[in-house]
């Protein structure tokens, strides 16, 4: 019997089961005080600080989440630029090698150890020339 009632409220009080009661109970059990601590208030305080700590920390982290998330797509364009300009090393030290391997073969030809000869006499001949007048 709840609150010592008997009788007549008896019924009224007994029309729920066990495990009504208890769901009841469960939902206002942290309500309930069974006496009263004079420090509850201070831990509410310090609950709410906690609560409002969390929150600044989340926002916090949802910041640095979004900005990683902009450092991540930058990081890949500057990775297909790098792409791009290792094809572009890549065809330029290709070119590059070609040539080399022209003026090689011109440097071989018997011809063109003839022309050097020629232009270099040419300019001994133009210097004495200049060094007469």
């Amino acid at each position: 019997m709840l609150a010592g009632h008997a009788g007549y409220l008896t019924g009224s009080y007994r029309r729920y089961t066990k495990k009504q009661l208890a769901e009841q109970y469960l939902k206002g059990e942290r309500m309930l005080t069974v006496q009263g601590d004079p420090d509850i208030g201070e831990i509410r305080e310090q609950l709410d600080s906690t609560v409002k700590t969390l929150q600044e920390t989340r926002n916090g982290q949802e910041k640095a989440s979004s900005a990683l998330s902009s450092v991540v797509i930058e990081n890949q364009e500057l990775k297909g630029q790098l792409d791009t300009m290792r094809a572009e090393i890549k065809q330029i030290q290709e070119r590059q090698a070609a040539l080399e391997a022209t003026k090689a073969r011109v440097h071989a030809d018997p011809l063109y150890a003839d022309l050097v000869t020629r232009l270099e006499r040419m300019e001994t001949e133009l210097k004495k020339t200049k060094k007469v007048k």
